[in-house]
């Protein structure tokens, strides 16, 4: 039983241009990808002003089954999207702008987990839990709160979100990331962003801590964290006692 990070795709690329108008930003998945890996999307724009039009949303088409995480919505707006990857995409997954009427930049971030079982039985550990962070002072550190699994074998992933094209530096020891960031220079409009993640692999059912970074100046960023598993987390009662547990199919 054991959870490998497998590969990472993005667009833009770090430090390249998309924007709205030029939607839907379509992602090519890493080669080599195999049926039953775990499929994340992070989804993002940088926007002028918070508007409930500003919805992100995954193109129909592609042959996958995504399930939805929380929408945020602070003068820039990200949302999650994951799913069990079927073998096949039909179209290269993408990401909308449902309700775009000015030009911001546009991210959608590809990470892909695979897992030693034959037929993974993937699903969310710990929800998702998102939190608005102002901007802070120098060293300009977002911390994300740690969450604690109930299964043995998971894999918990961090992500935030920033409304410039900002770096990031002095992520928290023990976890790993696929790269510094991914930076969205919106060239049209200055409308700048970026994401950075990390993710924890464990194989015992163990707090991971929290998780920091430091950006290189003060903006509002969000910090955003989820833990999944490879074997379906299930709940029993045996002679009045609450049991919970992990079965592997």
């Amino acid at each position: 039983m054991t959870i490998t990070f497998f590969g990472s795709a993005s667009t833009p690329a770090d430090n390249g241009s998309y924007e709205s108008t030029a939607q839907p930003a379509v992602v090519t998945p890493p080669a080599s990808m195999l049926a039953n890996d775990l499929a994340i999307i992070l989804a993002g724009e940088s926007i002028a002003s918070t508007g409930a039009n500003h919805l992100l949303s995954m193109r129909t088409g592609d042959g996958q089954t995504w399930t939805a995480g929380n929408f945020n919505l602070a003068n820039h707006s990200n949302k999650m999207y994951w799913c069990v990857f079927n073998g096949t995409w039909t179209l290269n997954p993408a990401v909308n702008d449902d309700g775009q009427t000015n030009t911001g930049g546009l991210d959608a971030v590809l990470l892909v987990f695979r897992s030693s079982l034959g037929s993974p039985a993937w699903a969310i550990d710990q929800a998702e839990s998102d939190t608005a962070n102002g901007a802070p002072g120098s060293p300009f550190t977002i911390t994300i709160t740690g969450q604690t699994p109930s299964a043995a074998s998971t894999v918990t992933l961090a992500w935030w979100f920033a409304g410039g094209a900002q770096t990031f530096s002095s992520l928290t020891g023990g976890w790993s990331q696929p790269q510094a960031q991914w930076r969205n220079q919106a060239t049209t409009t200055g409308l700048k962003s970026a994401f950075s993640a990390a993710y924890k692999i464990q194989s015992s059912a163990a707090a991971t801590g929290n998780v920091s970074q430091n950006m290189n100046s003060g903006l509002s960023c969000w910090g955003n964290i989820i833990t999944f598993t490879e074997g379906a987390v299930a709940v029993s009662r045996r002679r009045g006692l609450l049991r919970t547990f992990t079965s592997w199919p």
